[in-house]
C-alpha cells in the first residue's frame, strides 16, 4: 500500500516518481536501494516498473518514468497533497524547437498522449481553445476510460476544444451525437489533411502530430467501415488492435506560426464567439 511501512518496490518508485519526475532506471535503482537500506536486484525494479507501466500508472518515454497525469487526477483525494511540477519535457521547448518520441505501439504512445494532452489541457490560458484533427476519435473505443477523463477536464477547467474529424462513418456520426457538449464541439467530414496516420493537437503555441504506422492506420480505417455500432466484443478487437507492434512516432514542438496556421485551418468550420 503507498506509504505504508511496509512498502513494496512498485510502493517505492510511485512515491519517488511523486516528488520527483523523469527518472532513469538506473537513477530509481540508486533510489530504492537508499529507501529500503539493502541491495535491491536489477530485475526486480524493473519488473515492478513493468506492472507500473501496465497499469498506466507510470508512463516512460525517452528513457525516463513518471507518474501518469491521469492516474494522479483519478487518486487525488487518496494522494494529497501531491507535488504539482511543470517539468515536463515539452515546458523545455523553446520557440521553433521540436523533440520527437518512438514508440512499439499504438497503445505505449497514447499512454504519454493522454498525459501531455492533459497537462497541456490545465496549463492552457481559459480564454483559448484545443484544438484537435483526427482521421477518427477512436480513443472513445479503445482508450474510453482515459478519453472520458479528458473531456471531464474540459469541463472542469472551463476550457472549449474543437475537434475535426476526417471520418463521416457512422462510429463517427455517433461520436459527434453522444459527446457534443458545451465544451466539446465536433465537426465530422473535415477533410483539411488528407492523410489515415496523422493526428495533430494544439495547445496555444505547442503542438502535437503523431504518426501511426501506415499498416495500423489502414486496419483503424477497415474497423470503421465494417461496424456501425460499439459492442463489447468490437471493443476488445479494437484493443487488440492497438496493442499490436506497430511503430508510432509522436513530434512535440513549439512554433507560433505553425500553430497559428494550423488553428486557422482548423477553426473554419466552428463559429466562435
Amino acid at each position: 500500500m503507498i506509504f505504508a511501512k511496509k512498502k513494496s518496490i512498485e510502493d517505492i518508485i510511485i512515491e519517488i516518481l511523486l516528488q520527483d519526475p523523469y527518472q532513469t532506471g538506473p537513477q530509481l535503482i540508486n533510489q530504492v536501494n537508499t529507501e529500503r537500506g539493502e541491495v535491491t536486484q536489477k530485475q526486480s525494479v524493473y519488473t515492478a516498473l513493468g506492472s507500473l507501466l501496465k497499469e498506466e500508472i507510470v508512463v516512460k518515454t525517452g528513457g525516463q518514468y513518471f507518474i501518469s497525469k491521469l492516474w494522479r487526477q483519478q487518486i487525488y483525494n487518496i494522494l494529497t497533497p501531491l507535488v504539482e511540477t511543470n517539468k515536463d519535457p515539452i515546458f523545455d521547448l523553446h520557440e521553433g524547437e521540436s523533440i520527437t518520441y518512438r514508440f512499439p505501439s499504438l497503445l505505449s504512445c497514447d499512454t504519454y498522449w493522454a498525459h501531455i494532452f492533459k497537462v497541456l489541457t490545465e496549463w492552457l490560458p481559459k480564454n483559448e481553445n484545443i484544438f484537435v484533427w483526427n482521421p477518427h476519435e477512436w480513443f472513445v473505443i479503445g482508450r474510453s476510460n482515459e478519453e472520458n477523463e479528458i473531456f471531464t477536464t474540459f469541463k472542469r477547467e472551463g476550457i472549449r476544444a474543437l475537434y475535426s474529424i476526417k471520418g463521416n462513418m457512422e462510429l463517427d456520426k455517433l461520436f459527434k451525437k453522444e459527446f457534443s457538449s458545451k465544451y466539446l464541439r465536433i465537426n465530422i467530414n473535415d477533410q483539411t489533411f488528407q492523410k489515415e496516420n496523422y493526428y495533430v493537437n494544439v495547445f496555444s503555441d505547442f503542438i502535437i502530430e503523431v504518426f501511426l504506422d501506415n499498416d495500423l492506420a489502414i486496419k483503424i480505417e477497415k474497423f470503421y467501415k465494417k461496424y456501425n455500432t460499439v459492442t463489447p466484443s468490437r471493443i476488445q478487437i479494437f484493443e487488440n488492435m492497438i496493442n499490436d507492434k506497430y511503430p508510432v512516432r509522436m513530434k512535440l514542438s513549439r512554433k507560433k506560426k505553425k500553430a497559428e496556421r494550423l488553428k486557422k485551418l482548423l477553426s473554419k468550420n466552428f463559429y466562435l464567439n
